[in-house]
Formats: structure tokens, C-alpha cells, sequence
């Protein structure tokens, strides 16, 4: 899963879309991150490969980790 934040501008009452501020990426592989209820995760800076010192994967996870009953997901489908 990928998550795309972006700026967002206010002109004349409609909202553009801005410059990229960060992607949060979840991976699921219940081997490689069992420690993290089976999800990897990072976040990257900006329009760059750059992972981002903060949040860590422990700290995405503790957050996340809440949400068990969701599979660990912070968002909803909206179709």
C-alpha cells in the first residue's frame, strides 16, 4: 500500500494539488517483518528514494498495531 501526501493549494474556492511532501509505503510479508504483525514499514521524502529518519518501522507499527481488528490498515477503501 501506498500513501501520497501532497500540498494543497486554495485558489479561487477550488483545491489544486501541490508539490509531493512524502510517501508512506506498507509492505505485507508475514516472514520478512514478523516482528511487525507481518507489515514493513517506511516512509520516503519527498519526490525522492530517500527514506525518511522519522518515523521509524517500530514507531509506524505501534500506531498501527492498534488497529489489529483492520489488519493494521489506517485508511478505508472508498471506490
Amino acid at each position: 500500500m501506498a500513501f501520497d501526501w501532497l500540498e494543497m493549494r486554495d485558489e479561487a474556492g477550488a483545491f489544486l494539488e501541490g508539490p509531493r511532501r512524502q510517501v508512506d509505503v506498507m509492505v505485507k510479508d508475514s516472514q520478512r517483518f514478523a516482528s511487525t504483525g507481518g507489515w514493513g514499514f517506511q516512509r520516503f521524502v519527498k519526490d525522492t528514494t530517500e527514506r525518511a529518519a522519522a518515523p521509524t518501522p517500530a514507531q509506524c507499527f505501534a500506531c498501527h498495531n492498534n488497529l489489529k481488528k483492520d489488519g493494521l490498515i489506517l485508511g478505508s477503501y472508498r471506490p
